[in-house]
This record gives structure tokens, C-alpha cells and sequence, in this order.
């Protein structure tokens, strides 16, 4: 089984890979609403099993501090 990670850029609303290289096809990896859900509560790490594909993704939210104070 592999991990792939993916870091959430809020700056610009983006996920990007470990290489900088941005993700385009987040929502074959997570539901529009859970997606929201995550950058409404801010901040925190969600782990997604993709079983067709064998692989875990890691999803990594870091909001700024202007965003974690709002």
C-alpha cells in the first residue's frame, strides 16, 4: 500500500504534492463536502483509503494565522 500526501495551500485554494506540483483532481479523492468540512474546522491532517488504487492519501491542512484567528 502506498501514502501519498497532499498539502492544502489556503493562500491560493489549492492542494499541492510533496514536488509543489498542484492537484487536479482532489474530489477523485474526497467528497466536495467533507472537503469544505475540513477548511471550515481549519487546520489538521485527514487520511483517505482509495481502494481501487490501493493507496492512502494523506490530506494536510496549515492555515495561516490570520485564517486560524478568524
Amino acid at each position: 500500500m502506498d501514502l501519498v500526501t497532499w498539502y492544502y495551500d489556503s493562500n491560493f485554494n489549492v492542494f499541492e504534492d510533496e514536488d509543489g506540483e498542484i492537484i487536479h483532481d482532489v474530489f477523485s479523492v474526497i467528497r466536495p463536502a467533507r472537503l469544505q468540512y475540513l477548511k471550515k474546522i481549519g487546520g489538521g491532517t485527514e487520511y483517505v483509503f482509495n481502494k481501487k488504487r490501493n493507496v492512502v492519501y494523506e490530506l494536510i491542512f496549515e492555515f495561516n494565522e490570520e485564517e486560524e484567528n478568524e
